[in-house]
């Protein structure tokens, strides 16, 4: 099954809203524009969501550049993150996730344990030990922030168009991933 007609639902006012909330709400970073959430709220969120959707439909929307940054990942490694500009903050990955058809998880077999970010270490446990008590016995422990460091964009292209079969999603992403400069 694939998924169709997306590019309507990444337009509409409520996704909109709904992706902001979500990167908000993730502590998003300016990117490299400088505005903050605070600088988008003065001016009026919902002129901006505004002008962001009326470029999306009249399909005028261009991501920024995206500002590059060294983070800290742990045992003194550090690990380079993107930060998008307010527009690709509001309706780029946000808008996606904030699409309740486009969960992908929905796409793996019924028996897989997923441990999403933001659990806590006993929630985590739990789901463990669930799987064990399932008869589960294979861990495999992805840091899919590093994968989207080094991943080549055609294969994540062609990989993402198996099951999204809608143009101007397919448009929209390639730009976003234009927008990181490499």
């Amino acid at each position: 099954m694939a998924f169709l007609g997306l590019y309507v639902h990444v337009c509409k006012m409520e996704t909109l809203y709904e992706a902001y909330r979500m990167a908000e709400e993730n502590d998003g970073a300016p990117g490299i524009d400088g505005v903050t959430f605070e600088a988008i709220e003065e001016s009026g969120v919902e002129s901006f969501l505004r002008q962001i959707r009326d470029e999306l439909i009249t399909g005028a929307y261009r991501p920024m550049r995206a500002r590059k940054k060294e983070i800290p990942k742990g045992r003194g490694q550090e690990s380079p993150r993107s930060f998008d500009s307010g527009d690709p903050r509001s309706c780029g990955p946000g808008g996606s996730q904030a699409h309740p058809g486009a969960d992908l998880r929905s796409r793996f077999p019924t028996g897989d344990v997923w441990i999403p970010a933001k659990r806590t270490a006993h929630q985590a446990v739990n789901r463990v030990a669930q799987a064990i008590v399932e008869e589960k016995t294979r861990i495999i422990d992805i840091d899919l922030c590093a994968y989207f460091d080094n991943v080549q964009h055609f294969l994540l292209l062609e990989k993402v168009a198996r099951w999204v079969q809608d143009e101007a999603v397919m448009h929209l992403l390639k730009m976003m991933l234009e927008a990181t400069g490499e």
